[in-house]
């Protein structure tokens, strides 16, 4: 069996009549219910989009508005951060004003951006 990214490859030899061609089988990977990784959600709290939610299926999300504010949440692993991408106004978490390096962020955190508070759901994976 050889590895090659997410696929193996995989060679039997029977008989040295067949071609080599013949032998090779390609396998598809297997996925595991653990391997994929549940989204988080972020659910706008106040203004026009209130109850708005936001899925994060996509490996970095930015929101906010360019010129005052633009932030990524990046996923990982099995977790999120949210760092500032551009704009000299803060953003806030729980209230609390974030430095520039990027932050984990917490089933339940509160987010404030721009005059907008968002809550951060990140579902229990298994």
């Amino acid at each position: 069996m050889i590895d090659i990214g997410k696929y193996k490859l995989k060679i039997k030899i029977e008989s040295l009549k067949h071609s080599a061609l013949n032998a090779v089988q390609i396998v598809a990977p297997t996925v595991k219910k653990t391997d994929v990784a549940t989204p988080a959600i972020i659910k706008v709290l106040n203004g026009s989009n209130v109850g708005r939610e936001i899925v994060l299926n996509k490996a970095v999300t930015t929101m906010g508005t360019p010129g005052a504010i633009v932030i990524t949440l990046s996923r990982e692993a099995n977790s999120y951060r949210i760092k500032c991408l551009e704009g000299s106004a803060l953003y806030k978490i729980n209230d609390g004003v974030v430095s520039a390096v990027s932050t984990l962020l917490i089933h339940g955190d509160v987010i404030s951006l721009g005059g907008t508070r968002m809550s951060f759901h990140f579902p229990k994976t298994g």
